[in-house]
């Protein structure tokens, strides 16, 4: 009994390393590079047209403390007129305990049915010469009219709606151009009065560059008459009016001794003539 029980305990181990030696953790899909949510590695559905082009980044774990060799493969099912759409990628080495992505891509026929289609990717990995297979199945994609078809019918209407939109825009734009006219009008009037001041301005520019030509050579002679009065001529030129108030006094009363002994000595001539006047005395 302990030896059957061994036995299926042994079993029961080895299943769960063979179940865990290298499998898919990751599953990313792209439609003409635009990452699709809806796709993981536990499945997923998502929508694709025409020429898309689709692809699938799968990546294998090695959990085992060896090195092996690892086969990608997709299908899909039924896609191409009844036929299946393979790609399958050759034998690469795997690391142990690492991890490795691999993408497996496709292009969706130009004459596809819009329809829905199962896809299967498998993995295959061996190591120490014995290979093992796991597939994932849980993956479809739907086929949809492709959203850049034209639609003749809804153009032609579209078309016939901007050309009467370009119409009425058109009516809108010549009553403008006729509208400009006055503006135009306007604008020569503008410039004839924008001339009329370019041509002021020029000549209060003029005489403005004759004054200072003035000035300049007023100032000039300026500094030539100041190089040539000296100081003394500027304090002759000024006089305190208290100085000359005494000049004037003090010439007033020379003048006045001066007629005073003028007339003394007149007076004194004249005594001396008439003989009033002692000429002994005079002559001692």
């Amino acid at each position: 009994m302990k030896k059957i029980l061994y036995i299926m305990m042994f079993l029961l181990m080895m299943g769960i390393v063979c179940a865990a030696d290298m499998e898919i953790t990751e599953v990313k899909a792209y439609v003409n590079d635009d990452r699709q949510s809806s796709v993981d590695e536990d499945g997923g559905n998502m929508y694709i047209e025409p020429y898309d082009a689709v692809n699938y980044i799968v990546t294998v774990e090695n959990y085992l403390n060896v090195s092996g060799k690892i086969k990608l493969k997709l299908t899909v099912n039924n896609i191409d007129n009844g036929n299946d759409i393979i790609k399958e990628l050759d034998w690469s080495d795997i690391d142990s305990e690492d991890d490795k992505s691999k993408i497996l891509s496709f292009v969706v026929p130009e004459d596809v049915d819009y329809d829905n289609f199962n896809i299967d990717i498998r993995l295959t990995y061996k190591f120490n010469d014995t290979e093992y297979v796991t597939t994932l199945n849980d993956y479809e994609v739907t086929v949809r009219k492709s959203t850049s078809s034209i639609n003749l019918e809804e153009s032609f209407n579209n078309l016939t709606l901007q050309c009467t939109k370009v119409t009425a825009g058109l009516d809108t734009c010549f009553g403008y151009i006729n509208g400009t006219q006055g503006l135009n009008n306007d604008l020569s009037t503008c410039k004839g009065t924008l001339g009329t001041c370019e041509s002021n301005y020029n000549n209060y520019v003029q005489k403005f560059n004759d004054c200072e030509n003035v000035r300049v050579s007023s100032e000039a002679q300026v500094a030539s008459l100041s190089g040539r009065i000296t100081q003394q001529d500027c304090q002759d030129l000024y006089v305190d009016p208290a100085v000359k108030d005494e000049q004037d006094t003090r010439n007033n009363l020379i003048a006045v001794v001066a007629f005073i002994c003028i007339a003394g000595f007149a007076y004194y001539k004249y005594r001396q003539k008439n003989g009033n006047v002692d000429s002994a005395y005079m002559n001692r």
